[in-house]
């Protein structure tokens, strides 16, 4: 590309959509209760189904290219909370 020169985005990327899907999230926490606090721990994971969730399109000008991602599939997580 030169300065100054205008490209316009191609048409099947203006009128792409993202696919339909459906992810599932869960967490399971246990509270372990004192005199004044509480200390809750918890497993967590997050798209249970291992669904590949579509990100919208990127276009590259360099390339001329459509580039087309995915985000993580299963992210499985611990936590600890205390409350005083």
């Amino acid at each position: 590309m030169h300065p100054g020169f205008l490209q316009n985005l191609p048409d099947d990327y203006l009128a792409a959509r993202l696919t339909a899907g459906q992810y599932l999230d869960a967490r399971v926490d246990h509270f372990f209760n004192f005199k004044s606090r509480t200390l809750i721990v918890y497993p967590d994971v997050q798209n249970v189904y291992n669904y590949k969730i579509p990100i919208k399109s990127c276009y590259d000008f360099r390339e001329d290219k459509i580039f087309n991602s995915n985000a993580v599939g299963i992210l499985p997580s611990i936590g600890v909370c205390a409350n005083f």
